[in-house]
C-alpha cells in the first residue's frame, strides 16, 4: 500500500536504488518514531501484547496485598501469593515452573523483548555499560510487575535506542547521500515530522503527486517526478553546469535556476 501511494518502496530491505550503501536504512527509517525523524511505522511482530496482558491480569487473578483474588483456583499454576509482599520480585516463578505452555510462552516473550533491547543497545553503541532502566533491569522471573503502561515503557525505550542507532548510521553515509542530507537536516524539525504524524490540514491541500514528492523528499528518496529528466542540464548562473540528480538536490541548490 505505501509503495503504491508514495511511488517508492521504502520498506524494501534490498534498498530503494541499485548498489545502495546501507540498503535497509529506509526500511528502518520507516520504523523510527515520527518525533525522532522517522515515519512511525510499528510492525506488529515486535509487539508484546501477551506479556502486557498477563502482567495486568495475573495479579488480579491471584490477588495482591491490596486486592483479593478473582480466580484463586489457579493458585497451582500462578502461585497463591506470587503477587504479594516480597514474592513480587519473583512473581513468575511458580508460573514458569508449572509446566504450563502459557508459562513457557510468557518466559520466551520476556526474553524476546530483552533481546530486542540488547540488539538496539549494541546498534546504538550504548551496551558498555547499558543504561539503567526500571523495566529491563528486573530479572526475567519478576519482569514487568507493577509497571504502569508496561508495553509503552518497553517499546519507548527500545525505539529511543533504535533512533540513536539510525542517527549513527546516517552519519556514516556519504556526505552527498540524499538519505543523510534529508535525515540530518529534518530529524528534529517538528514541522517536517508532522508530515507523517498529524492529520492533514484542509488549509494546506496536497495533490497526490505533491504528497508523494514531500514524502520522498523527507526520506531522501529518489523523486519519481524527476525520473524523465535525470541527467539533463540545469539552467543556472553558476559557471559549473549541474545536471538533474534523481533526488533533486542539484535543483534545490542551483544558483538563479531558470
Amino acid at each position: 500500500m505505501h509503495a503504491a501511494t508514495e511511488y517508492v518502496d521504502l520498506l524494501n530491505p534490498s534498498g530503494t536504488w541499485d548498489n545502495q550503501i546501507d540498503p535497509t536504512f529506509h526500511r528502518d527509517l520507516m520504523e523510527t518514531g515520527s518525533s525522532q525523524g522517522g515515519f512511525g511505522r510499528r510492525p506488529t511482530w515486535t509487539h508484546a501484547l501477551y506479556l502486557d496482558t498477563m502482567s495486568s491480569a495475573a495479579p488480579q487473578m491471584m490477588g495482591t496485598d491490596n486486592f483479593p483474588p478473582l480466580w484463586p483456583s489457579l493458585d497451582t499454576v500462578l502461585g497463591k501469593d506470587s503477587f504479594k509482599g516480597e514474592n513480587t520480585s519473583r512473581c513468575w516463578e511458580v508460573f514458569f515452573n508449572s509446566g504450563s505452555e502459557w508459562g513457557r510462552e510468557l518466559k520466551a516473550e520476556i526474553e524476546r523483548v530483552k533481546e530486542l533491547r540488547n540488539a538496539a543497545l549494541v546498534a546504538a553503541q550504548r551496551h558498555h555499560p547499558p543504561p539503567a532502566n526500571e523495566v529491563f533491569d528486573t530479572p526475567t522471573i519478576g519482569f514487568g510487575y507493577n509497571i504502569d503502561k508496561l508495553h509503552r515503557a518497553i517499546f519507548n525505550d527500545i525505539r529511543a535506542h533504535n533512533a540513536e542507532a539510525l542517527r549513527l548510521r546516517a552519519s556514516k553515509l556519504p556526505h552527498n547521500d540524499p538519505r543523510r542530507l534529508a535525515y540530518q537536516s529534518s530529524r528534529l524539525d517538528k514541522s517536517s515530522n508532522s508530515l507523517v504524524s498529524s492529520m492533514p490540514d484542509p488549509q494546506i491541500p496536497f495533490t497526490t503527486l505533491e504528497f508523494c514528492s514531500a514524502i520522498q523528499n523527507k526520506a531522501g528518496a529518489h523523486q519519481s517526478t524527476l525520473s524523465a529528466v535525470v541527467g539533463c542540464p540545469i539552467a543556472s548562473s553558476a559557471q559549473t553546469t549541474q545536471v538533474v540528480d534523481p533526488s533533486g538536490y542539484n535543483i534545490k541548490k542551483a544558483q538563479s535556476a531558470c
